[in-house]
């Protein structure tokens, strides 16, 4: 149910490229201390 609210989102680049950064700086922030 939850998957078919987010396929529109993954077919739009701007939403994956934001989520790709977004996702990035979180590893980041958890490797970064470590």
């Amino acid at each position: 149910m939850l998957l078919k609210m987010f396929k529109p989102l993954f077919k739009n680049k701007k939403f994956i490229i934001g989520f790709s950064i977004f996702a990035f700086f979180v590893l980041l922030g958890l490797l970064g201390p470590a």
